[in-house]
Parts: C-alpha cells; sequence; structure tokens
C-alpha cells in the first residue's frame, strides 16, 4: 500500500515546501489543509498513513484537530511540524498520541527523517 501523507499548515508557502521536499523525496502526498478542520476532512476523505500537523493555526489548532483525526483514521501517524519548541507542549502531544513532534526551526532534513521513519 503506498504511504500517503497530508500537509497542514496555514501558511501555503511552508506547505509547498513541505510537499516539494516530500515528493523530491519520492513520498507522495495526498493533499493539502490549512487548518485543522480543514485537515479533518482531508483526513475522512485520503486517510493519510502520516500527517505533517502545524499547531498554531485558524479556524481550528493542531492541538484540537488530533484527537478528531485519530479517530477518522486510527493508523495516521501525526508529526507535529511547529514553531513551539515548549517541552511541555511536546509532551501534552506524544500522551494525546502524536508519533513525532519536530521544530520548523530544525533543517528540512530532520523533518523528512522522521517522516522516512514513520514509514516503515
Amino acid at each position: 500500500m503506498p504511504h500517503n501523507i497530508l500537509v497542514v499548515d496555514d501558511h501555503e508557502p511552508i506547505r509547498r515546501r513541505i510537499r516539494s521536499l516530500l515528493e523530491s523525496a519520492g513520498m507522495r502526498v495526498c493533499g493539502e489543509a490549512a487548518n485543522g478542520r480543514e485537515a479533518i476532512e482531508k483526513t475522512k476523505e485520503h486517510i493519510p498513513n502520516v500527517a505533517i500537523l502545524d499547531l498554531s493555526m485558524p479556524v481550528m489548532n493542531g492541538l484540537q484537530a488530533i484527537p478528531e483525526m485519530l479517530k477518522c483514521a486510527p493508523q495516521i501517524k501525526i508529526v507535529i511540524f511547529t514553531v513551539d519548541d515548549d517541552e511541555e507542549l511536546r509532551q501534552h502531544a506524544f500522551r494525546m498520541g502524536v508519533a513525532g513532534y519536530v521544530s520548523k526551526f530544525e533543517r528540512s532534513e530532520v523533518l523528512l527523517a522522521e517522516v522516512r521513519k514513520l514509514m516503515l
């Protein structure tokens, strides 16, 4: 089964950059979303294996979307990709069921390595 990746961030240039990074590594992006509510709808529509999810977004933030995304697609592996690099927030996200947490200040290779690890 091919791996489908959903990219969720409220900034279109960031979504494009992530999509380009993943596709250049031979990965398949099945959709994009600009907020948590769209992420839930895209999760229902595409049933992705992996979601790269920002936390700070309008309409519905990433933390609010996580439980519903996991309910729609229990197999989904969620990687938080955010500027919010707070240890307490990181631990809270892991308790909610996310599989990875990468700071946007990291090099793009760190995000790519995290996604590859989850696709094994």
